[in-house]
């Protein structure tokens, strides 16, 4: 349960004081966007340095996504300086390069709770702030949220108010995005798209004629005459709409020829600027000044390097991605010491996976932009005509992965638990009603979250008085031992079993699942739990024998997992013991 962000603010707000924070000339005086624009542009680029610098303090010790907050940190600064936010609708394609935008919007203080118990989240929700518009957590969605917003604006007549959609070149290639760039083409509207590109290594023109179409297409003056033109041949008749259009096509054509670069927004009657530099803090917000106005859909590309101003996540973005904890000082990343511990799930999985693939010619991978996370990269280091990686894009994963399994093929199709909703047509339309052999690999299913786990182990006793109230003996009557803690998954079949029983649940998810809630109570089995405490040490707790003693209230929300909380008695084994505990201290990381 979300604390209220007001009682959030004040708590961590004493706690930061306390631990000598440093201090930022600019950014300490910064609480919201309005203060932020009571700068110069000229100060902009400062501001911009000591916002990367707080998130690169702050995600050091508190860990979570990191490259892609660090490589929209200007972009984040001229959005919230030239538009009136939060009036103005600022859209985020996923959280991941939202950390900047938290902070310079009334959570600065309390962004060292982000992903804790009671603080903040990880990603935009508009429960937590009005400054965050859309809940986003799947990628590919942020232009058809923003054009939604852009056609509710233009229909209730607010003519000022703006809607700006950032996505990212990565989840451009979710077929979403295109959906929303379809409808966003033919529908009046007046949405700016910011595509931050930061993995298409644009081989980018020189000379003088480009950057001359550039400043000129830019620019309020160019455009007002533009406006201005199109309106009077409009009153004379040689104007229509279908003319317009095509003029605009030839525009973008003439920009992208002087750019020696095609991009697939010319013809889609969709105005096309860039790309630009994303680090140029101060020339950004000049052309966000100068498009706001215009009219019609608008794409702003801007070239971005993930891991901006931070040396090793500039060199190696995938590791940096969420690196966990590192020194901000050395770059060095602190890893925990898993010898003695069991193999990671996913590298278990690559290494069969290979392995089956020796034995059989007809296997084939695939997975939607996460080889390193589900370790499908294994294979595609050994055999990488049969590894494919689609991108961010689940469906077209499923149903891509059914075309080679109705072409005789055996594909391996991983997919992390969380992200398979988004294919779960696929799945029952593509693979389960023709039955086709697609080995479904559901990764990240039945974690227990950032809420932690909760162990109670007080006992209770029974004092014994003498006349006068003297206590002369204390009985201990009760040393209850229970863990409480959230499993997340509504699809995998172990984590229903364990809240519902094993024979309330049956079936596959390629089948159908059934689960039948009956009031018996459940067996007791043996419980494993790992987690990584603070200083990087690992803990693992072993409960040999544990029943469920409570269930929690399960909520069924569709922007949210569903989490099943659960409370485990663990009752004494053989020598007395309720559970054990195993902590090991990652290797360098000092303390006795």
């Amino acid at each position: 349960m979300l604390l209220p962000l007001s009682f959030t603010k004040f708590a961590f707000k004493f706690a930061r004081i306390m631990k000598n924070e440093p201090t930022y000339s600019l950014l300490n005086a910064i609480n919201y966007p309005k203060d932020l624009r009571q700068l110069s542009v000229d100060q902009l680029p400062e501001v911009c340095e000591e916002l990367r610098q707080d998130i690169i303090k702050e995600l050091s010790c508190n860990p979570g996504h990191f490259a892609a907050s660090l490589g929209v940190v200007e972009l984040t600064v001229a959005l919230h300086y030239v538009y009136n936010t939060p009036y103005d609708r600022i859209v985020w394609d996923v959280g991941h390069q939202a950390y900047g935008h938290k902070i310079l919007t009334g959570r600065r203080e309390a962004f060292s709770t982000n992903r804790k118990l009671g603080g903040i989240r990880p990603f935009p929700s508009p429960e937590e702030s009005e400054y965050d518009t859309f809940t986003c957590g799947h990628a590919s969605n942020s232009i058809s949220a923003a054009l939604g917003m852009a056609v509710a604006a233009e229909r209730k007549g607010e003519k000022d108010r703006h809607v700006v959609a950032v996505i990212g070149d990565g989840s451009m290639s979710g077929g979403l995005a295109f959906e929303g760039l379809n409808n966003a083409s033919s529908t009046a509207n007046n949405l700016l798209i910011i595509l931050n590109d930061n993995d298409m290594a644009i081989d980018r023109s020189v000379g003088g004629m480009k950057q001359y179409l550039f400043n000129l297409t830019t620019s309020n003056r160019y455009n007002q005459l533009r406006f201005k033109t199109s309106r009077l041949l409009f009153k004379m008749g040689l104007l229509n709409e279908e003319r317009r259009k095509a003029l605009i096509r030839l525009g973008n054509s003439l920009k992208s020829l002087a750019a020696q670069q095609q991009n697939i927004f010319e013809g889609m009657n969709i105005r096309y600027f860039g790309p630009i530099d994303g680090h140029d803090v101060k020339n950004i917000a000049r052309i966000l000044h100068d498009i706001k106005d215009m009219q019609g859909p608008k794409i702003l590309h801007l070239h971005t390097i993930k891991g901006k101003g931070f040396g090793p996540a500039e060199k190696q973005a995938t590791i940096w991605h969420a690196p966990g904890k590192f020194d901000p000082v050395t770059g060095k990343r602190i890893v925990a010491n898993t010898d003695g511990m069991p193999p990671l799930f996913q590298d278990v999985f690559g290494h069969t996976l290979i392995e089956l693939a020796e034995k059989n010619k007809r296997i084939m991978g695939v997975t939607p932009a996460m080889p390193s996370g589900c370790s499908m990269n294994m294979l595609m280091d050994r055999m990488p005509d049969r590894a494919f990686d689609v991108g961010i894009a689940e469906g077209h994963a499923v149903t891509f992965s059914a075309g080679l399994a109705a072409a005789g093929m055996v594909p391996f199709c991983n997919i992390y638990s969380s992200f398979m909703q988004r294919a779960y047509d696929n799945v029952i339309h593509d693979v389960a009603i023709q039955d086709l052999p697609v080995v479904m690999c559901l990764d990240r299913g039945g974690l227990v979250g950032e809420d932690g786990v909760t162990n109670e182990n007080s006992p209770e006793t029974d004092s014994k008085k003498a006349w006068g109230g003297d206590i002369v003996l204390k009985l201990q009557t009760e040393k209850p031992d229970t863990f409480t803690f959230k499993l997340i998954s509504s699809l995998d079949l172990d984590v229903l079993k364990a809240v519902y029983g094993d024979g309330n649940v049956s079936g596959t998810l390629a089948d159908g699942i059934t689960v039948t809630a009956t009031g018996e109570e459940l067996p007791e089995k043996q419980w494993v739990i790992d987690m990584v405490m603070r200083d990087n040490a690992v803990k693992r707790i072993y409960i040999p024998s544990g029943s469920i003693s409570e269930i929690g209230e399960i909520v069924y929300k569709d922007d949210e997992e569903v989490g099943y909380e659960l409370t485990i008695m663990a009752m004494p084994g053989s020598d007395g013991a309720t559970h054990k505990e195993f902590i090991k201290r990652a290797a360098g990381t000092g303390g006795g």
